[in-house]
């Protein structure tokens, strides 16, 4: 979708940049030499070589810009792999995993083999019909029809497709049939899975005990470096402890490395946290919570809004506060804590009700073709504006901060100004009523906010929120053998999967019969929606026999095709779905447990979350709110030590 001359001068960029890049590692790896450094002289020299191929790909490419192949996405991929840590473990976990099946995965195939030349010594020569008029022997004519055949079978792809013709003629035949189908489609599918899952939770387990181990050496050396002898009793020995001006200069020393919410004026909210006795140094084992604590992420915001200030203690602030407050005791945290369960909580959540059951009547309405009211479109006016008289209470209650914090208040915010710039339009602008009621259906999705005073609902939210956070990695495996063989795919077949292309042309195929143009490899995207689509069904035969058809018999562009079908049936459906699958189960039953489990006997906190929480009541009480919030890496790696017992 970009002129060549433009796609070539950005390719160009990018390349000046990675080579820019590449001098500054070279640099700095001969002045480290023999000091350590992350990067060894062998990657330095393969990325090297991949960028002199690169250069050399674009140039060709410029000088012959009618050529049909590239190799630049795999290039550009191979080069990511030496500078992104995380992408390089899932590549090297993923050809691990796929080297522990090697065995279970030859097994598959030798039962296929072995089955398929049974079925064709007895079908080949057959030349019976069954009822409907369907050769007997179809899809056994010959050896390779037979393969193929038994791979789809194996697949579940061709059932019952492929055993119909032969059972209809003769019965006998289930014999054959069911035990085939029961050892390859059930028992080896199977352990295939559980051999894939077992050597990711091998890899997994020894990677994040390595990874601790890593870090505790860390946390140690900093320690070493950075205590100071001093006596914590007059009684006792010097011991090593760290003074807050050495926990600063720490803290600004990871921030430019390390992600971190707090800047200068948490620092001492972050050393009181961690000082669990309250000396004003931090002892050997209050230093190992730093790296917990500063994975946090935190936010200071005021409580109250300046409206409210000005109305402090008069009846019209005691009046927002029995509208705006629930009566629950403690300290005021502010929204999350007093909003829920309040009058005016109860008050939006039974409009929220009445528009729901508004919508479903118009929706009668509109179905049936029925004469509408004259005053239906009031009514859709004022669930237009009321909405918004619900962020302004809010907000007059609490600071802009405080409200905007919170991810359903942006969410209500901006669908309350959608909803009364339509009823605005309409009513001044003469904006189609249609427009209106259809923009007033999207403050349906509220309900789902409504349900969290479900028990089971937010429970289950709870658990769903945790997995996927949990699952990045093997998503992001799943997606990376996606854009792979979607990029591969718009080499071997863009542009080529259309009935008029001669190597197709009137030949009869499924692919175009079912009308399954619109999953082709014309361009990356659709070749991902393609490949998604396949993985989700094992295998897609009517695409995958199209793709056949498009190289002569025996040629190398067949074995080329040949390798790129079978090599994602490996790679996606039997590998990185299955790891996700498995992994993705482990993960919601032991969220699951630990949910059930802190619902039943509550949260058990640590010396320093305890410590953290007394600091947010303190806070509190002045008219401010810490914010406190478990980061999506610290979570996971919680959850991963939970799942794998490390």
């Amino acid at each position: 979708f970009m002129p060549v001359s433009l796609a070539v001068g950005l390719e160009y960029c990018i390349l000046s940049l990675l080579l820019v890049q590449f001098v500054a590692a070279m640099r700095l790896y001969w002045s480290m030499r023999g000091h350590g450094h992350g990067l060894s002289k062998g990657s330095l020299i393969l990325q090297g070589t991949l960028l002199v191929l690169s250069w050399i790909d674009v140039t060709v490419y410029l000088l012959d810009s009618g050529s049909d192949y590239r190799a630049a996405f795999f290039l550009r991929f191979a080069l990511a792999t030496i500078w992104i840590p995380r992408l390089k473990e899932l590549l090297m976990s993923f050809c691990r995993t796929t080297l522990a099946i090697s065995k279970v995965g030859m097994f598959f195939g030798y039962t296929a083999v072995l089955f398929a030349w049974v079925s064709a010594q007895m079908l080949d020569d057959s030349e019976e019909t069954d009822q409907f008029g369907v050769p007997v022997n179809h899809g056994f004519e010959t050896f390779g029809n037979a393969l193929y055949t038994c791979f789809t079978t194996l697949t579940t792809a061709s059932l019952p497709d492929s055993i119909v013709p032969s059972i209809t003629q003769h019965r006998a035949f289930v014999l054959l049939w069911l035990p085939f189908i029961f050892v390859g489609a059930v028992v080896l599918k199977e352990v295939i899975l559980a051999g894939v899952y077992n050597d990711y939770t091998i890899h997994a387990k020894e990677m994040l005990a390595a990874g601790r181990k890593k870090r505790q050496k860390g946390i140690n050396w900093a320690f070493s470096l950075l205590k100071t002898k001093t006596s914590l009793q007059s009684d006792s020995k010097d011991e090593g402890v760290v003074r807050f001006s050495d926990f600063e200069q720490v803290v600004d020393a990871l921030q430019p490395l390390v992600r971190m919410s707090c800047g200068k004026e948490l620092l001492h909210v972050l050393f009181q946290a961690l000082d669990d006795d309250g000396n004003g140094v931090l002892s050997s084992g209050e230093f190992q919570d730093m790296c917990d604590v500063l994975q946090f992420e935190f936010a200071i915001t005021r409580r109250d809004s300046a409206f409210r200030r000005c109305l402090a203690g008069s009846s019209v602030e005691r009046c927002m506060v029995s509208l705006m407050e629930n009566s629950s005791e403690g300290p005021n945290l502010g929204y999350a804590s007093r909003f829920p369960g309040s009058v005016l909580d109860i008050i939006m959540n039974s409009i929220l009700a009445l528009n729901v059951l508004w919508v479903i009547t118009e929706s009668i309405y509109d179905f049936n073709n029925l004469k509408e009211p004259w005053w239906m479109s009031s009514a859709d006016l004022f669930f237009s504006f009321v909405y918004l008289m619900e962020a302004v209470l809010k907000l007059s209650h609490w600071t802009w901060q405080e409200y905007w914090y919170h991810l359903d208040n942006r969410f209500d915010l901006i669908t309350s100004v959608v909803l009364a710039s339509v009823g605005f339009g309409f009513l001044v602008f003469s904006v189609n009523v249609d427009l209106l009621r259809n923009a007033n259906a999207l403050r349906l999705l509220r309900l789902l906010k409504a349900l969290k005073h479900v028990r089971i609902y937010q429970r289950l939210c709870a658990v769903v929120g945790q997995m996927l956070s949990s699952c990045r990695e093997v998503m992001l495996l799943n997606l990376m053998v996606v854009v792979l063989w979607a990029s591969a795919g718009v080499q071997l077949f863009g542009g080529k999967l259309v009935e008029s292309n001669p190597a197709l042309h009137g030949k009869t195929l499924d692919y175009f019969d079912s009308h399954y143009q619109v999953f082709n490899f014309n361009d990356v995207p659709m070749g991902m929606l393609t490949l998604f689509m396949w993985t989700l069904g094992d295998w897609n035969d009517p695409l995958a026999v199209a793709c056949l058809e498009l190289a002569e018999p025996y040629s190398a562009h067949k074995a080329l095709i040949w390798f790129f079908v079978l090599s994602y049936y490996v790679a996606s459906p039997l590998l990185a779905y299955n790891v996700f699958s498995a992994f993705s189960i482990d993960v919601y039953c032991k969220l699951d447990e630990n949910v059930e489990t802190d619902q039943e006997k509550g949260i058990v906190m640590c010396e320093v979350e305890r410590n953290l929480l007394k600091i947010q009541a303190e806070m509190a009480g002045r008219g401010f709110i810490l914010h406190i919030h478990e980061t999506a890496e610290l979570a996971k790696l919680r959850i991963h030590s939970s799942v794998f017992e490390v």
